[in-house]
């Protein structure tokens, strides 16, 4: 039994090492001092930055449980329901959650849309829509984890009663970050030329006749800036961060690349 224990904790940190989502452009966007590029924002590696943010010493043990619940659904089946012997499974746990790379898990990137309001032929610009510009922003939602989606087989919902079934119940299922500096952004440059393909290329809306476009946001995570609960149990982590890009897309697979917003 302890050989199949230590075995299994072994093969965590490879898990987690490869859990992320694929990371896009990695050699063209490679950070040359950590050898990567961003992680798209999911769930799994957000809640590695998370543990990586806590001192070792001080992490809680719902927390350690909930990392193993996604990485280690064996584990909390054989293990969970005696608190002796997962108590031991637990503190190894947390030492391989401090092998980790916590650089490897700083840089990230998450996108969101807005809509542009027809061209502007005067000032040769595409105005966001009112309803979407981006003024004095300083709080961005990096992910969120929908109730329905939480008590899932891959959350090792199954190895649970039905109050503990949701990941809610040992880690947080939201994530943010906050700026040092607001976002003011409420336009797109663009020739005519540029635009008139832009507009070739995407149907407006129907009814409020604006485009939608996507923006990427590229960020680096910092400490833990602060938590807080909405509605019952769901924990929001707010990380400090910095702004590192803003590209803006013409396609939700972000594939078509139409301008860089200066920062």
């Amino acid at each position: 039994m302890k050989l199949l224990r230590n075995f299994l904790i072994s093969c965590v940190l490879a898990v987690t090492m490869t859990a992320g989502a694929p990371v896009r452009d990695a050699t063209a966007q490679a950070f040359a001092e950590i050898g990567t590029g961003y992680i798209v924002a999911n769930y799994n590696s957000l809640v590695t930055t998370y543990l990586l943010s806590q001192p070792p010493d001080s992490r809680p043990p719902k927390n350690v449980d909930g990392y193993a619940r996604i990485f280690a659904c064996p584990l909390v089946m054989e293990y969970y329901k005696n608190e002796f012997e997962w108590r031991k499974v637990r503190d190894n746990m947390n030492m391989s959650i401090n092998r980790l790379d916590r650089e490897y898990f700083s840089y990230y990137e998450f996108s969101g849309s807005v809509d542009l309001d027809p061209y502007d032929f005067e000032k040769e610009i595409f105005p966001l829509n009112v309803n979407a510009t981006l003024q004095g922003v300083r709080l961005l939602n990096m992910f969120r984890y929908s109730t329905q989606s939480q008590r899932g087989e891959k959350n090792c919902a199954h190895a649970f009663n039905k109050g503990q079934q949701f990941i809610a119940a040992h880690l947080p299922t939201s994530f943010s970050v906050r700026l040092p500096t607001a976002i003011n952004f409420k336009e797109i440059a663009m020739t005519p030329k540029e635009a008139e393909r832009f507009v070739n290329t995407v149907m407006p809306h129907d009814k409020t006749n604006t485009r939608k476009v996507h923006i990427r946001f590229r960020v680096r995570l910092d400490a833990i800036a602060d938590t807080r609960i909405s509605g019952t149990i769901q924990e929001e982590v707010i990380f400090n961060g910095q702004l590192l890009e803003m590209d803006v897309f013409a396609d939700k697979e972000l594939t078509q690349h139409m301008t860089k917003i200066e920062l």
